[in-house]
């Protein structure tokens, strides 16, 4: 029988669940991405081409549809690293502001880039021996996780399902 895989097995209070916790949010706000969150605006945007390059009005109507999702994995990106918790809000805005500058400045912002580095490793180790939430904590957030993953599942799926009608 295969092993059981679990948020406490995998990403303990600690290092290891800011680890997770950050990867998460860059894959969602910044891995080849400005603003937009998991892509989203991109795909609303090519609906609205798409729909009129088609001729196909109903694919411009679905559009509305994933910028809703895209809020909705914004508020997960926030639920991920939130502000009232300060060394993960403190990690999310230095990621956020490393992302920019590569962005904008590329190999111009290296030198403050390396120094956001090094903060970011810096929180990273002290979550070692000084995780900022307790069980409960740990717990609420992971709930609220989870909720807004199956929130953005609920507005995903009836995008999904409209974008299907709209292509019938």
């Amino acid at each position: 029988p295969r092993a059981r895989m679990s948020w406490e097995k995998v990403f303990p209070p600690g290092r290891k669940m800011l680890a997770g916790l950050t990867s998460a949010y860059d894959d969602i706000m910044h891995f080849g991405k400005r603003t937009d969150p998991a892509d989203r605006l991109k795909f609303a945007t090519f609906l609205e081409e798409a729909s009129t390059i088609l001729d196909r009005p109903a694919l411009a109507e679905v559009a509305p549809q994933f910028r809703a999702a895209a809020g909705a994995w914004r508020a997960l990106s926030i639920t991920l690293l939130p502000d009232d918790v300060q060394p993960f809000r403190e990690y999310r805005q230095l990621a956020d502001r490393s992302y920019h500058l590569f962005a904008e400045l590329g190999a111009d912002a290296t030198e403050e880039r390396v120094q956001i580095a090094a903060r970011l490793e810096a929180i990273l180790s002290a979550m070692e021996s000084d995780f900022p939430l307790d069980a409960p904590a740990v717990q609420t957030m992971r709930q609220n996780i989870a909720d807004h993953v199956l929130a953005i599942r609920d507005v995903e799926a009836a995008a999904v399902t409209s974008l299907k009608e709209a292509m019938a």
